[in-house]
């Protein structure tokens, strides 16, 4: 009996759930999309279940209320991938609220698909439309500004023994300066993006960024970052790239310590609606400043990546990443060449719509190309770290996002040996 009781509750519930889908769906069949999207309004409880946010996500953007489909619809695509149909709402959702470039994106992986003919006349008709927008499309511009506080413990990067022992002198007692030390931290950033169309395919963009970051104690640890960026992109039958030339600095107590210039480029082809992979290469010249000049050096890089959308609760992305990086000292110091092999891996995943969990987890290998002279052994580090972050956007602008980081550098040489966590509240505005 009990079971009996069970069963009927299971099916008087999911026909209960049905209910509210099937006027929601009988009203778009007949054309009533304003009174589909009242229908849906009544039963917001039930956002988050894909046939729902399915109906909803037409019903809303047939009645106008182009944003509220938009996000349906991406919930929905992300648990039903392969569905053809969503995906043409929702480009037609994106397309409708003038995002180009992502309705392009959904369009194209639309058309590589066995479609009806008519079906890809429409699509045709969207492309054609879409680059005709671009081309009238002037410069675009973006803003975010971010501030937060947290805890490092370890500012300096130093070590936890202060007791070292070196074979040229022996045992050494470390300065206060070269011990790890922990302190409370504020952070002020923020950052501009420009897009210049060119012609349909290819796109001008430039970009700044800074942080400045205090600490509680010892100001001579406090850092500020700057870094700007200018090239171009370019869309392809079935792929995107980009390149552009890159410089930043960094500057330590206020003093300049260390900056970075050069170029790099990318490449990214999607493999099936949910899948892409790419690859990436670049090189930089590393300068550094004052006493620290002989670690002057020119970094070569390259790397391939590889990202998942899975059709599954919460919407998980998983990302994948390796890459291998040549530095060359050019300062006559080669105990500061190194080689570096390295892979990052992250997971981030939305419970919610407004929310949004984070996951990663890097490696990297760094094998230094000779004897150190103080310790008479090549350097040679395995560095670790793992980040975690939860994110809640209250609108589109506005989020604020808790984060932790935890990292560990292992070394053969004691001196370079240490580990820090760094946690902190951020608050971030994009307009």
């Amino acid at each position: 009996m009990r079971i009996a009781i069970s069963v009927a509750a299971v099916f008087v519930s999911a026909t209960v759930a049905a209910a509210p889908i099937d006027d929601i769906k009988s009203l778009l069949d007949q054309g009533k999309a304003a009174e589909a999207y009242q229908a849906a309004q009544s039963s917001r409880s039930m956002l988050g279940n894909p046939e729902f946010d399915f109906h909803y996500g037409i019903a809303s953007i047939d009645s106008g209320h182009v944003g509220e489909g938009v996000l349906a619809l991406e919930r929905y695509v992300f648990s039903r991938p392969d569905n053809l149909r969503a995906r043409l709402e929702l480009a037609r959702g994106h397309f409708l609220l003038g995002e180009n470039e992502r309705a392009r994106d959904e369009f194209l992986l639309i058309k590589a698909q066995a479609i009806p003919p008519d079906v890809m006349a429409s699509v045709d008709r969207y492309l054609e439309a879409i680059t005709e927008r671009v081309e009238q499309r002037g410069m675009q511009a973006r803003f975010h500004v971010e501030a937060g506080a947290g805890y490092d413990t370890n500012i300096n990067g130093g070590v936890g023994n202060p007791l070292v022992n070196v074979p040229v002198f022996g045992n050494i007692l470390l300065a206060p300066a070269a011990r790890a030390t922990e302190a409370g931290l504020s952070h002020l950033a923020g950052g501009a993006q420009w897009t210049l169309p060119m012609t349909s395919r290819a796109t001008a963009f430039a970009g700044v960024d800074g942080e400045f970051r205090a600490y509680s104690r010892n100001k001579n640890f406090d850092q500020m970052n700057g870094a700007a960026q200018a090239g171009f992109s370019y869309r392809g039958d079935g792929w995107t790239g980009r390149a552009a030339i890159v410089h930043s600095a960094l500057w330590l107590g206020g003093n300049p310590y260390r900056s970075f210039t050069g170029a790099n480029g990318e490449a990214l082809a999607p493999v099936s609606a949910n899948q892409a992979v790419g690859v990436n290469a670049g090189l930089f010249k590393i300068a550094h400043d004052g006493a620290n000049g002989f670690r002057d050096s020119d970094l070569s890089m390259v790397g391939l990546s590889y990202r998942h959308g899975f059709a599954a609760a919460w919407q998980p992305v998983l990302s994948l990443s390796a890459s291998t990086s040549w530095e060359r000292n050019l300062r006559n110091r080669a105990e500061y060449s190194r080689d570096i092999l390295g892979y990052r891996t992250s997971l981030a995943g939305s419970p919610a719509p407004d929310w949004k969990i984070a996951a990663a987890f890097s490696h990297q290998d760094h094998r230094y190309r000779a004897l150190d002279p103080f310790f008479g052994v090549a350097r040679a580090d395995i560095y670790q770290a793992l980040e975690v972050s939860v994110t809640h956007a209250y609108s589109k602008q506005l989020s604020l996002r808790g984060e932790v980081s935890y990292a560990d550098n292992r070394s053969n040489v004691s001196l370079n040996a240490y580990d820090r966590t760094v946690a902190a509240l951020k608050l971030r505005y994009d307009f």
